[in-house]
């Protein structure tokens, strides 16, 4: 396997992992702009990649607007699955 990919796998999994492990209440708070950031570097890592997804991966997070159009955490965490049935092998 690609070392490449073995590192993305990684992080999109770790990412993923950090946001399960929030208590419920803190999961409906709205993102800080770190979490936003990371997301939309992983976005960017992933298709960069795998440039054939890149129309499929959900749409990074506007960093400036986040205090008008806010993102909870829950949001994020639901976007696990649809990030990784896009590429199956992700999958461990």
């Amino acid at each position: 396997m690609d070392p490449h990919f073995q590192v993305l796998r990684l992080r999109t999994q770790v990412y993923f992992s950090t946001l399960r492990e929030l208590p419920e209440q803190q999961k409906q708070e709205p993102v800080d702009i770190v979490t936003a950031s990371n997301f939309n570097h992983l976005v960017d890592d992933l298709s960069s990649f795998a440039p054939s997804i890149e129309s499929a991966l959900p749409a990074k997070i506007d960093i400036a607007s986040l205090k008008q159009e806010p993102v909870s955490y829950r949001v994020l965490e639901e976007l696990e699955s649809e990030i990784l049935d896009l590429m199956p092998e992700m999958r461990s």
